[in-house]
């Protein structure tokens, strides 16, 4: 029998895991809402526009939404562990230390993080791709795939727990 203390913990977990599963896929949105201004506004000014630091602005945005996104992966994962079920929830795609380390690397940008993670990865953690060929945070994880790995963890957790 787990102690009560213990499955409440679970339980404020398996919500938490619900509301952050939540959150990634409609991040994900909000990078490829940014990602469609920023494209906009460099084809304006492409086409002869003026270039005024407004034209930063969308660009701004959509790094800001990358960032948030890494923040809320972290937070799915880190409610998946205190909830436990590792061998049946979803795992994601990406491994999870290189999630943290792009986190960390973007988040602490004045210090030791980002020369880590590109020693680990062999990528800059401020080089994004962006466009047609897909949504890449350090060009290493997908944000599409990231919104996947999110919908099928509150897909399980709903028809696990008998929430759906």
């Amino acid at each position: 029998m787990i102690p009560p203390e213990k499955e409440a913990r679970r339980q404020k977990a398996l919500q938490k895991a619900l509301e952050w599963s939540h959150v990634v896929v409609r991040q994900v949105g909000r990078l490829h809402e940014a990602e469609v201004k920023a494209l906009a506004s460099n084809e304006h000014v492409r086409l002869g526009g003026t270039y005024t630091h407004d034209h930063s602005r969308p660009f701004y945005e959509m790094r800001s939404e990358g960032y948030f996104l890494l923040v809320a992966a972290r937070q799915l994962l880190r409610a998946l562990d205190i909830y436990g079920d590792r061998k049946k929830v979803p795992a994601p795609r990406h491994d999870p230390k290189i999630m943290v380390a792009l986190r960390n690397a973007l988040e602490h940008w004045d210090g030791a993080a980002p020369d880590s993670f590109e020693a680990k990865t062999g990528s800059r953690a401020d080089e994004h791709r962006w466009g047609a060929g897909g949504t890449f945070l350090a060009g290493v994880i997908e944000a599409d795939d990231l919104a996947a790995w999110a919908a099928e963890v509150e897909s399980y957790l709903l028809e696990t727990s008998g929430q759906s």
